[in-house]
């Protein structure tokens, strides 16, 4: 990660924004599961065990700090406080925040790209099985968000620097 971020540093004159997820917390037992695969307790049992490991904060990699506008979009889409434990399964929520936030969904992290029970077919079943109430309407309401969102920064105006385009690569026209 350190590596990570020292190669990665915000570019000036880009504009960073983000979704966040969280999902609930594993149930502490299987008895109350609706099984809609053979596979869905291991996908439970490894569920669990990421949604574990993510929630442990770690000293070394600080979250940036939330702003209260973040704090109050992130309380107000889970229906809690988003503490440093909550998670989406895979990465910690208070870490998902870059830029500005724009979408805040109750899911699990490959809930939002599909991945989700249901899927538009009863059969169908995730791969982390979260107990996330995320579904197709969730989905098409936060990849509209992202859409409105890049619609709404490209009618803004675009500067070009002029060097940009002095020295391009060997075959790019």
């Amino acid at each position: 990660m350190d590596l990570l971020n020292a190669a990665a540093a915000d570019r000036p004159g880009v504009r960073y924004a983000c979704v966040a997820a969280a999902a609930p917390a594993p149930p502490l037992g299987l008895r109350h599961a609706r099984f809609r695969s053979v596979f869905t307790p291991l996908s439970m049992a490894l569920f669990s065990l990421t949604y574990l490991l993510a929630s442990r904060a770690n000293a070394a990699y600080p979250y940036a700090a939330a702003t209260a506008k973040e704090r109050d979009q992130l309380a107000d889409a889970l229906g809690r406080a988003c503490t440093p434990d909550v998670n989406d399964g895979m990465v910690p929520t208070l870490s998902q925040l870059w830029g500005e936030l724009i979408h805040v969904a109750q899911a699990d992290h490959l809930d939002l790209v599909g991945q989700f029970d249901g899927a538009g077919e009863p059969t169908y079943t995730g791969w982390l099985s979260s107990g996330s109430p995320f579904g197709q309407e969730e989905f098409e309401r936060l990849w509209s968000a992202v859409a409105e969102d890049i619609a709404r920064t490209l009618q803004a105006p675009v500067r070009l620097r002029a060097a940009s385009t002095a020295r391009r690569p060997p075959g790019i026209t």
